[in-house]
């Protein structure tokens, strides 16, 4: 097992926003990881990969961000919002 990540982490591996993050524990989409002693959540990998799983069965395989910019560069117009390599 890994070092444990934070909400912030984990939610920019998913690549989604923390507050879809944020909303989906509070709507129980995905599993509450216990909190540490300053009282952040702290993830697991299997809470991770649970999360993963919600993100894939919401977007498919691409995260929001990256599919909202491959279909930009796809049409030819300019990507509105980060490019591939800042959202990597």
């Amino acid at each position: 097992m890994r070092v444990p990540k934070k909400t912030t982490e984990v939610a920019r591996d998913l690549g989604i926003p923390l507050y879809t993050l944020q909303n989906w524990l509070r709507a129980e989409l995905v599993m509450r990881p216990q909190k540490d002693s300053s009282g952040d959540f702290v993830w697991t990998d299997i809470e991770i990969a649970a999360a993963r799983a919600v993100v894939r069965a919401r977007y498919g395989n691409a995260p929001p961000r990256r599919r909202r910019v491959a279909a930009q560069q796809q049409a030819g117009g300019p990507a509105d919002g980060p490019t591939e390599e800042q959202v990597t």
